[in-house]
């Protein structure tokens, strides 16, 4: 099982869909997608928490489990109301919607902490730490390593790690 951690200053709290730059929840979007979907197809065995700090309902962490989550489209403006949906719902204390969980808070286990000035080397562990647009907003726990020289967005980070676990460059025993 993949775990990828979104770890951002991004909006905990209602937010506009048609404007989902406010908040950054547009590279949360684009996260959640690179994390889970695939051409014709979601992946099963990746979960995606992201833990947004800002905003009225902050520090406030959003899981989807790609095994078990119905109705996520993956267009950005579709994945922003889903999460603005999932939100609303947690604070109301209404039911989530299969396969997604929210929490009030930060849990931070032990994990790959995927950052620029880490060592290129593959990962130990299949839990990834991913930083937001202005890096981390709390330190994670665990080893740092780097994809290499350039700084890539959250959203191409996930991609690339995915790529590099599908095709076996990384293998994590």
């Amino acid at each position: 099982m993949r775990v990828f951690h979104l770890l951002t200053e991004g909006y905990a709290g209602p937010f506009p869909l048609k404007d989902l730059t406010r908040g950054r929840m547009d590279e949360v979007a684009r996260f959640i997608h690179n994390a889970l979907f695939l051409s014709h197809d979601m992946r099963r065995d990746v979960v995606v928490r992201v833990t947004l700090m800002e905003g009225p309902w902050a520090p406030l962490t959003l899981s989807i489990r790609g095994s078990e989550v119905r109705g996520l489209h993956p267009d950005e403006r579709s994945i922003g109301g889903f999460i603005r949906k999932a939100m609303e719902r947690f604070v109301e204390g209404e039911k989530l919607p299969p396969g997604v969980d929210v929490e009030r808070g930060v849990d931070l286990p032990e994990g790959t902490v995927l950052d620029e000035g880490g060592e290129r080397r593959a990962p130990r562990t299949s839990y990834f730490y991913v930083g937001g647009p202005r890096g981390f907003p709390v330190e994670p726990p665990g080893e740092r390593i780097s994809l290499g020289g350039r700084v890539y967005t959250a959203s191409q980070t996930v991609a690339i790690v995915n790529y590099l676990l599908d095709v076996g460059l990384w293998r994590i025993d």
